[in-house]
């Protein structure tokens, strides 16, 4: 059930996963080149000390001829290699944190959807579940006025059972065992009707199990769902 949006949230939660890592990647690079640039800086600035008290423009360390002792000095102070590097690495991670922001509100959507879907499914499944009981309770009404009909034919008939023998005149008993056979017959056809009502019930009550299991277990996927979304947002 809901295979296709469940999938497309998970291919989504995995991307902002990875995307994640990369972040952490990347701030562990930021702090660890910070550290090494100021590390840096404190050598340069060393460099430059010992610079001042030296004359000529060749850098001692890479060999370079700035012409002048002055823009080697300049040179040194305002090395930025790894600064330059950083900078990149800031960027990348905001880069990756608007990526980050696009992809929550994609799951966000996605969630929704599929939240939105499976209560719409429920409210259809409420309103197979509020009509099948109502067949039930009507099945069951028959049944109680099938059973009240039969009772009063009994009735009828044992009283006519008790006329019959205190007539003694041919034609008022044939009427009576025709009126007797009358009752019997209906008798017979309400019990033949309750016994389908019932079959009928029992089928309808299966039904009805059925729904109430689905709507069940459509209720607890709707809970996780609801669930996993407030954890990751």
């Amino acid at each position: 059930i809901h295979q296709q949006e469940v999938k497309l949230i998970i291919e989504l939660q995995n991307k902002l996963q990875l995307l994640n890592e990369k972040i952490n990647i990347t701030n562990k690079q930021i702090i660890e080149k910070t550290k090494f640039e100021d590390d840096l800086q404190t050598l340069l600035i060393s460099s430059r000390n010992i610079l001042n008290l030296l004359d000529g423009s060749r850098c001692p360390l890479c060999g370079h001829d700035f012409e002048e002792h002055e823009k080697l000095l300049e040179s040194i102070s305002n090395n930025k290699v790894i600064s330059s590097v950083i900078e990149e690495n800031i960027k990348a991670k905001e880069a990756y944190q608007i990526e980050v922001a696009s992809l929550q509100m994609e799951i966000e959507k996605a969630y929704k959807a599929l939240i939105s879907k499976v209560e719409m499914e429920l409210k259809d499944i409420d309103k197979m579940m509020t009509a099948q009981n109502a067949l039930c309770s009507n099945l069951k009404n028959g049944v109680l006025i099938a059973k009240s009909e039969i009772q009063r034919n009994e009735k009828e008939r044992q009283s006519l059972f008790a006329d019959l023998k205190e007539w003694s005149e041919e034609k008022k008993k044939k009427e009576i065992e025709d009126r007797i056979k009358g009752l019997t017959l209906k008798i017979d056809e309400l019990m033949i009707s309750i016994n389908s009502i019932k079959v009928t019930l029992e089928k309808q009550q299966k039904q009805s199990d059925l729904l109430s299991l689905q709507i069940e277990n459509i209720n607890k996927k709707n809970i996780t769902f609801i669930f996993i979304r407030n954890c990751i947002v």
